[in-house]
Parts: C-alpha cells; structure tokens; sequence
C-alpha cells in the first residue's frame, strides 16, 4: 500500500482507469475510509473523498476486480473503518467470498 499522500496530490500519485483499492483519512495514520474500484481508482477515490472531508490517502493497484474485492475486505477488516461500517459488498454476479477468516461473509 503506497501512501500516506495529501489528498490534494490524487492527480500526481494515481493513474486513472486502474483498478485498485484505497484508504482515507482525516487525520495522522487513522483510516476513516476504505474502498475500490473495479475500473478506475483515481475517480472513486475522489468522489469518495467529497463526501468525507478527508484529507489523506493510501492506494494500491490490483491485477483483477477479484484481487482488488479480497485486499479490500483484508484492509476493511484490519483497520474498521468508522466511515464504512457494514462489510463491503461484492461485484454482482460473483460469488467471491471474504478471505478473512471467521467472516460471515467468507
């Protein structure tokens, strides 16, 4: 995971139509938000970004929308988030399953 970066340099950091996956925070090192995108990491992660007055961000690209669903439920499940409480959802149409251990959603 590459970060911590202002969120004023998504632009200069991210490239656009990747797919991957992000964290956003307010404040230091504390992850408020996690998310990904299965087509293009720099616009999600900006329009998330409008709705919670973040100010930082990490980022990592993912070969697949699979691998980029499992290192997000990985994250989202190490850092609980307190901007995204409910566990994430999975592309429709694919029975991925939650790699963390003990999910529910697993």
């Amino acid at each position: 995971m590459k970060g911590r970066y202002s969120l004023a340099l998504v632009r200069a950091y991210v490239v656009p139509g990747k797919i991957g996956v992000y964290m956003l925070g307010r404040y230091g090192d504390y992850v408020h938000y996690v998310g990904r995108s299965d087509t293009d990491l720099m616009r999600e992660m900006l329009d998330a970004a409008k709705r919670g007055r973040y100010l930082y961000f990490w980022f990592q690209y993912s070969p697949s929308p699979m691998r980029a669903y499992k290192t997000e439920c990985r994250l989202w499940h190490r850092h609980k988030p307190s901007d995204n409480t409910n566990h994430l959802a999975r592309p429709a149409d694919t029975g991925w399953r939650c790699p963390v251990k003990g999910c529910p959603y697993g």
